[in-house]
């Protein structure tokens, strides 16, 4: 801990002891920065290769906020000259601001969560499902990597929800059958598994790591049956649960206006609770318990998942189709907002987001439903790439957790 004649104080703490977190970022040097005549305190922490870094910050060492949530400051991060694995950390509120803070850096992810990376390399792969007049669901799968796999698997009234369940850093193909309420799992690591959750009505692609072990959970979203009903998440987690228990996680807020959008917005390594509503993302944290509603978007908007900036939480990204073009709003988790970026056509193009050039950043990407090609806007460079995939009338699964 470092304490300053400010009273500003700095805990640089060590990570969760989650399988799914990387080791701990070390610190390599703690220091006061002038700006404007102002001292800012500032951290170098050194990451471990493969890893990145997530940021909570606290005023009493007990409750840890995301930065910039509930009054905490916010952090700023750059990555140190000639070193790729130190990050500079600095808080963005001055020592002159009063207060006592703590800053703690977590690694995040030794296998990054990257979704439909079915080959374990560590970027996106462009997926489609052809569906059978009532019958089979086919999956085409280009690997990023070079090669390419075809599966038959699951029905073409099923739900498509594709996640690493096994936590062998590789997607699996899955399913959810609403008929029976069953997810239907073939795992990469060998074998099939079949898991009972959820009925009729429910919404399954809200699938992700809510216990934080590294895999994916079976998860349904609930809505509520009126507009004085509560909406609910039930989820089977996959840590210490060998009776299949199912959790059952009302929301915070009554309505049926609601739309899921699930992630990892305080950088826990664990996914929240979240919807879309009332003209704001309302989300309940996972590493606190609190709650958070964050202005943001219309219902006429598409959410889209993902964590646009690299810093190891999920941000709030919205998707307009108004004119010819979508329009993308990114609202990072530091209060920064990016866009709108004008990106696909709303005529021919389905949004298929992903980190298809594996930098650990979402990558804006559609799939046009005439000509079958993706194109991606990488975040790495900026520059556009297209890949021809599928065949029109399929359908491309990186849409599937877009709401």
């Amino acid at each position: 801990m470092f304490q300053n004649a400010g009273g500003f104080s700095l805990l640089l703490a060590a990570a969760f002891a989650v399988p799914a977190l990387a080791d701990p970022p070390r610190t390599k040097t703690v220091y006061l920065t002038p700006i404007s005549g102002s001292q800012y305190l500032t951290a170098e922490f050194q990451r471990a290769a493969g890893a990145t870094i997530s940021y909570q910050v606290s005023s009493d060492l007990a409750t840890w906020l995301a930065p910039g949530t509930g009054g905490a400051p916010g952090v700023v991060e750059t990555i140190s000259p000639g070193d790729s694995l130190t990050t500079i950390a600095r808080l963005d509120r001055s020592v002159s601001a009063a207060g006592k803070y703590f800053l703690r850096a977590v690694g995040q992810n030794a296998v990054r969560r990257v979704p439909l990376d079915f080959d374990g390399d560590g970027r996106t792969d462009c997926v489609v499902v052809r569906e059978a007049t009532g019958g089979a669901a086919t999956w085409f799968i280009a690997y990023s990597g070079g090669g390419s796999a075809t599966i038959a698997f699951g029905l073409g009234t099923d739900y498509y929800v594709p996640a690493d369940y096994d936590g062998d850093g590789k997607c699996d193909v899955a399913v959810w059958r609403p008929a029976t309420g069953q997810f239907l799992i073939q795992l990469s690591s060998g074998g099939t598994r079949t898991v009972n959750l959820g009925a009729a009505g429910d919404e399954p692609t809200v699938v992700g790591d809510y216990d934080g072990d590294g895999k994916a959970d079976v998860a349904v979203f609930r809505a509520a049956a009126s507009p004085t009903g509560t909406p609910r998440l039930l989820s089977i987690g996959s840590l210490n649960n060998p009776g299949g228990t199912t959790t059952d996680v009302p929301f915070f807020q009554t309505g049926d206006n609601f739309f899921p959008a699930p992630g990892d917005y305080d950088g826990d390594g664990k996914a929240d609770f979240c919807l879309q509503g009332n003209g704001a993302f309302n989300l309940r944290r996972s590493s606190d318990g609190g709650t958070e509603s964050v202005p943001f978007g219309t219902a006429a908007d598409l959410i889209v998942k993902g964590d646009y900036d690299g810093d190891g939480r999920s941000d709030f990204i919205i998707a307009q189709s108004g004119g010819a073009n979508f329009q993308w709003l990114i609202r990072q988790r530091d209060g920064a907002t990016v866009g709108p970026i004008s990106f696909g056509s709303v005529a021919t193009d389905i949004l298929v987001p992903g980190d298809y050039d594996g930098d650990g950043k979402m990558d804006l990407a559609v799939w046009n439903s005439s000509t079958a090609v993706f194109t991606v806007r990488r975040s790495s460079d900026g520059q556009q790439m297209t890949f021809a995939w599928g065949a029109p009338g399929d359908y491309p699964v990186a849409n599937f957790q877009v709401h």
